[in-house]
Formats: structure tokens, C-alpha cells, sequence
């Protein structure tokens, strides 16, 4: 099966998780799969991808500044002009590959009418959906609506309902894989649906074997490292990271208590604003703020920290959150999105409210002052990981390919 996939961005050209993971499904649906592999994405980030097994067309131009980051500044005739020579590279793509079906991944940057030009192919299109991309193009005030009220108010998302969101079901050969079923509510409350659509929980390499972690009871004189991973940008809630460690130096002095920020620090306002809380606060000596780590790192990471702490006001599915349990570190993470498809709350992690540095400090006394409570939540952790393996993903993302293409013939 041919198979023609499609990315605003894609490696080595990359800012975050899903680029990583796009990549790997192309790697495996080739290597493990027999498919042939093509790829249509932007050379935005300046590097030229070359990977074995994959024709990798980066011809697309982004709609962005100078990073990805900051908004396209260009006049209104150089964006149409930019719109048309992405729907033509389209063209160009279909018409040498030849494929079978089309896997869309993020569209971010590009337009709409990219989108609706993907709709008029003629082989099949799999949308890949693990954030508010599509979302965001078809009704972009429902998307707003969502986080003004949910992510950035005190609405629960259970209970999110657009008003005015536009209900539109996509085009009949347009299916859709959502990464988690929090994003598959999410579409649904924004108007946004498809005739064929299915939940595939995105997945990670797993460690052949796992040991739980055995800790002794931690008392005063010890030192507890808490670790978050990941952007440093607003979205993701180190702040409330620094703020529960400010709370816990003064409830319990007589530990030491450290943190460490890893992550893409680009962000410098937010950046500022973490060093300020840190300093006012009298603990910036206590933070280490390091750079992003590759996946094959991250079990060293893990196993140089006590607690993993991940704060987000808004997470899609965290494949850090499963690689994490994985590793056996005790995790706390916030009550949203796909945290809690990932986190049984006392059984395979602790949850607490997005935004709440208090409830972040209990929970991690929590772990602290219950007996038993660090182990049993390592041990159980470990094997809830094995949920969300990489191969299981990509098997079942096969198996959705395979019958869009069986479908068409």
C-alpha cells in the first residue's frame, strides 16, 4: 500500500512531540508493515529530511514568521499567493506518488482551503487528530469558546457546549483518528464530525522491562526532586510547578526540595515570568532549567528524579505522562484532557485541579505522609503503561488504513 502522508512540519524540522511521532508511524508502517511511504511537509526549520524507505517532498510553505511561533506578517496578496502554491504542491504530491490513501497529521499554518483541497483528492484521507488543529480552521470561535471558558475559566469540559459552533460533517472520504477520546468529545462539542471515525490512544516504545521503584518512607534531611517535562510555555503549567514548590519549603522546611524545568524555553516572556514567581519566592536556586531531552533519554531522567509533576491547563494525550509511568517515577498530573485516559487517580497516579498550586502541594504530600502510597502508585504504574505501547498504536492505525483503502475498492 502506498501511502502519502501529510505535515506542516516533520523531522528533522521539529517543535514538539506529534512531528516525532508522525515520524515514527511512517518508520514502522514502512519497516514493519511493508507500506511505501511518501511524505508531504514544509522545510520550515531549515533542514533537509532524508529518511530511508520515505520520498520526502518538503514543499509546502508555511503560513507563520520567522518561527512557527510568530504570526505570518506578509501582505493579503502574498498569503493567497502562498495558499495557491500549497494546494498546487498538493496537486504535484497526489499526481507523482500515486497513493492509496492520504494520512494528514497537522495543518497548522496551513489554511483551510488546504484542507477542503485534500477533501476533492481522490484517494481516501485519514486526519490524524491529536489537538485542535482541524478545529481551529473549520470554527475557530468555538475553539476560543473552549479555552476561555474551560481551559482559562472555571467550566468543566464534560460539560463544553459551542454556541454558534458550526455542524459540519466532513466529507464522506475523510475519516479521522482521534489520538485520545477527550479530543473526540472535543470535535463533537465544536461541530465538527465524520462519517468513520475512531479513538487509537497514542502510543510509546516501551522498555523491555520495567522495574517499580521502592521507596523508604522520606523524613526531614531528605532531598525530594520534582521533575516536569515540557514546553515552557503557558499551556503546559510549570508555573503552577514553581508555585507548589514555594508551598512546600514553608510546610515542610525540613526537607529539601528541588525542581527541574526541561523543556523548549523559546518562550522568554514566560520564561521571565517563571524566574520571577521563583525569585520572589526566595527558591530560584532551587529550580535547574534545562533543555529538551530526546525520548531515549527520558528513563535516565526519570530515574535522577523522585516525583514527576505534570500541571498542563490543557493536554490532548501526553506520551512524556506514559513514558513516566514506565519508568516507575510516582506521577501527579492535572484532572484534563488526556491526562485522565493516562491516570487512574490513586491507583496509577495522583490528579488535582488545572491551575491549583494547592492541590499540587497536598498531592505530593500525599505521597510523602501515606505509607505504602509511593510504591503502590510506581508498581501499578509500571504496568498501566504497557496500555499504551507503540506497537499497538501503529497496528491499529494499519488496520484503519487498510480498511479506508478496502473501502474506496
Amino acid at each position: 500500500m502506498k501511502i502519502l502522508f501529510v505535515s506542516n512540519l516533520y523531522p528533522p524540522n521539529q517543535v514538539g512531540g506529534y512531528e516525532e511521532l508522525c515520524w515514527t508511524v511512517a518508520s514502522h508502517l514502512h519497516a514493519d508493515h511493508g507500506h511505501e511511504i511518501a511524505v508531504l511537509t514544509s522545510a520550515s526549520g531549515g533542514r533537509v529530511a532524508d529518511w530511508p524507505g520515505q520520498r520526502v517532498h518538503q514543499s509546502l510553505r508555511l503560513l507563520t514568521g520567522r518561527t512557527v511561533y510568530d504570526a505570518f506578517d506578509g501582505p493579503p496578496a502574498r498569503r493567497e499567493t502562498i495558499k495557491a502554491q500549497n494546494r498546487a504542491a498538493l496537486q504535484s504530491a497526489i499526481q507523482r506518488t500515486a497513493p492509496d490513501v492520504i494520512f494528514c497529521w497537522n495543518l497548522y499554518g496551513l489554511d483551510l482551503s488546504f484542507y477542503e483541497a485534500l477533501g476533492r483528492a481522490d484517494p481516501p484521507v485519514v486526519v490524524m487528530l491529536t489537538d485542535n488543529w482541524l478545529a481551529s480552521m473549520i470554527d475557530p470561535e468555538a475553539v476560543g469558546a473552549f479555552f476561555r471558558t474551560v481551559v482559562n475559566g472555571s467550566a468543566r469540559q464534560e460539560d463544553f457546549a459551542a454556541r454558534g459552533a458550526v455542524r459540519q460533517q466532513q466529507a464522506a472520504q475523510v475519516s479521522a483518528i482521534f489520538g485520545a477520546k477527550f479530543m473526540k468529545d472535543f470535535y463533537s462539542a465544536c461541530g465538527v464530525t465524520f462519517a468513520r471515525d475512531e479513538v487509537i490512544h497514542n502510543g510509546v516504545q516501551l522498555p523491555a522491562a520495567s522495574t517499580p521503584r521502592s521507596y523508604d518512607r522520606i523524613a526531614d534531611g531528605a532531598t525530594v526532586r520534582l521533575l516536569f517535562a515540557g514546553r515552557l510555555v503557558d499551556i503546559k503549567g510549570a508555573h503552577t510547578a514553581v508555585e507548589a514548590l514555594l508551598r512546600l519549603r514553608s510546610k515542610r522546611p525540613g526537607i529539601d526540595w528541588r525542581l527541574s524545568l526541561v523543556g523548549d524555553a523559546r518562550d522568554t516572556a514566560y520564561l521571565m515570568r517563571l524566574r520571577g514567581i521563583a525569585s520572589e519566592g526566595g527558591c530560584l536556586d532551587r529550580i535547574d532549567f534545562r533543555s529538551p531531552v530526546a525520548p531515549e533519554v527520558l528513563p535516565d531522567l526519570f530515574a535522577s528524579h523522585d516525583m514527576y509533576v505534570f500541571p498542563s491547563l490543557y493536554e490532548p494525550f501526553s506520551l512524556t505522562l506514559i513514558h513516566a509511568l514506565a519508568s516507575g517515577i510516582p506521577t501527579l498530573a492535572s484532572r484534563v484532557g488526556g491526562n485522565v485516559e493516562i491516570i487512574r487517580d490513586g491507583d496509577t497516579g495522583l490528579l488535582f485541579e488545572k491551575g491549583d498550586a494547592d492541590g499540587l502541594t497536598a498531592a505530593i504530600l500525599r505521597l510523602v505522609d501515606t505509607d505504602g502510597l509511593i510504591n503502590r502508585l510506581s508498581t501499578r504504574g509500571v504496568a498501566a503503561a504497557r496500555e499504551f505501547s507503540r506497537e499497538r498504536m501503529i497496528a491499529a492505525m494499519d488496520a484503519h488504513l487498510r480498511d479506508r483503502v478496502r473501502r474506496r475498492t
